[in-house]
C-alpha cells in the first residue's frame, strides 16, 4: 500500500520507467532488472541480487582469457616480483587497455565485495600501471573466470518472517596496516549489515600514512562512523526507524581503547578533527563493541584471503557463489568483446626464442 501510494509522487517529481513490481503477491514480479542488475523474489524465502554478467564475460574476453586456468581467489599478497616487473606499460594500447578494464571491475565490484580489494588497488595504478599490475589484472580475470556469478540474498526477516524485527544497524570495520609497499598507507573495509541482510560495503586506502595498527584501525572506525550514522539518517527521513542507535563493531582493543576515551591519550600526533567519534559515542549516537576477529566479515574487504576464509566471509555476508549463467540475463552480443583491446600477459605471448613480441593485441573495430 505504501509503493502504490508513494509512485504517483515520484510520477510527479520525475520522470521514471517501472520495469516490474517485485513481492509476494500473486500479481507482483518475480524478476526484474533494474542498471542490468538481475533482481529475483522467491515465496517463503526472499529476495537476491546478482550483477550484469556481462561485465565479468567482458573482462575475461578483453584479456584474452577465455581458455586460461582458473583461479579461486581475486588477489594474492604483494611480493616481490621479477625483474622488469615495476617497469611501466609503454604502449599507449596497453595503458588504455589497462584502465578500461579496471572501469568496468570497478562498477562490477559494487555488487560483488569479495573483489572489491584487488579491484581498489589495481584502480589506484590506473595513472602509470606497470607490467605487475598487468599481471594482477590478469589473476583477477582467472579469477572472474572460475567464479562468474555471486548472488547476494536477501531472506525474509523481522515481522514477515515471523520475527522480532532487527533492532539497529551494525558496522563491522576492519584495516589492513601499511599494506602499500609503495606509499605504506593502510586500508580500511567494512559493511553496513542489516540482521541478514547486507547492505554496502566499502574498501579505501586511508589518505593518513598511519603510524601504528592501532591508528589505522581508529580510522576505519571513523569510516564506518560516518557511514552509520549517513544511512540511520536516511532511514529515519524515510520513517524507517530503529530500536537502537548503529553499532560499531572492531576487533582491535587500541582502536576501540582510542574511541572511547576522552582526548588523545598516548596518539599525541592524531589531528584533533578526528576526535569527533569520541563525543559521537558519549552523546550515544553510535555504541562501540567488540567483533571477534575470525569471524569480521570487514576482513574481506582489507586482506587477501584465502580461498576457504573467502568462501566462509561470503557465506556470513549472505554471499553465494553460483555455476553457470543466470537465466533471463542479457547476452553478450556477438563480437563485442573484439571490439575493445584484449590484453594478455607477456608469457602468454612469449615466443620460442624467449623474446616478448609484446604483452598486447590489439583488434580492429567491426565497421
Amino acid at each position: 500500500d505504501g509503493l502504490t501510494a508513494l509512485k504517483p509522487r515520484l510520477h510527479e517529481t520525475y520522470t521514471l520507467k517501472e520495469n516490474g513490481t517485485l513481492g509476494p503477491e500473486s500479481g507482483d514480479d518475480k524478476a526484474v532488472s533494474s542498471l542490468n542488475r538481475l533482481i529475483r523474489y522467491e515465496d517463503g524465502v526472499g529476495a537476491e541480487l546478482e550483477a550484469d554478467p556481462r561485465h565479468a564475460e567482458l573482462i575475461i574476453a578483453e584479456l584474452g582469457l577465455e581458455t586460461a586456468k582458473a583461479v579461486t581467489t581475486p588477489g594474492a599478497k604483494e611480493a616481490d616480483g621479477a625483474p622488469g616487473e615495476e617497469e611501466p606499460l609503454d604502449d599507449a594500447a596497453e595503458v588504455t587497455a589497462f584502465r578500461g578494464i579496471c572501469a568496468r571491475a570497478l562498477y562490477l565490484s559494487v555488487d560483488r565485495p569479495e573483489i572489491r580489494l584487488a579491484v581498489k588497488e589495481l584502480a589506484r595504478r590506473m595513472a602509470a600501471p606497470t607490467k605487475r599490475d598487468l599481471r594482477g589484472l590478469k589473476r583477477l580475470g582467472r579469477y572472474l573466470r572460475g567464479s562468474p556469478r555471486v548472488v547476494l540474498r536477501f531472506p525474509l526477516q523481522g515481522e514477515v518472517a515471523g520475527e522480532r524485527n532487527p533492532d539497529c544497524l551494525y558496522c563491522p570495520v576492519d584495516s589492513n596496516w601499511a599494506d602499500c609497499r609503495k606509499t605504506r598507507r593502510s586500508t580500511s573495509g567494512g559493511a553496513l549489515v542489516h540482521g541478514k541482510h547486507t547492505l554496502a560495503t566499502w574498501s579505501v586506502t586511508q589518505a593518513i600514512q598511519a603510524l601504528s595498527s592501532g591508528e589505522a584501525e581508529y580510522y576505519a572506525l571513523l569510516r564506518g562512523a560516518v557511514e552509520a550514522l549517513g544511512l540511520a539518517a536516511t532511514a529515519e527521513e524515510l520513517g524507517f526507524t530503529f530500536r537502537w542507535v548503529p553499532r560499531l563493531g572492531s576487533d582491535s582493543n587500541a582502536a576501540r581503547g582510542a574511541a572511547g576515551r576522552h582526548g588523545l591519550g598516548k596518539l599525541k600526533h592524531l589531528e584533533l578533527k578526528f576526535l569527533w567519534l569520541q563525543a559521537t559515542l558519549r552523546q550515544g549516537r553510535l555504541v562501540l563493541v567488540r567483533q571477534p576477529g575470525e569471524e569480521n566479515f570487514a576482513d574481506l574487504l582489507t586482506k587477501h584471503l584465502t580461498e576457504e576464509k573467502l568462501r566462509q566471509h561470503l557465506e556470513r555476508g549472505g554471499l553465494e557463489l553460483r555455476e553457470g549463467r543466470a537465466d533471463g540475463a542479457t547476452q553478450l552480443a556477438e563480437g563485442a568483446a573484439r571490439r575493445r583491446v584484449a590484453a594478455v600477459l607477456a608469457e602468454a605471448l612469449r615466443g620460442l626464442d624467449g623474446q616478448l613480441p609484446g604483452v598486447h593485441r590489439w583488434v580492429a573495430p567491426d565497421r
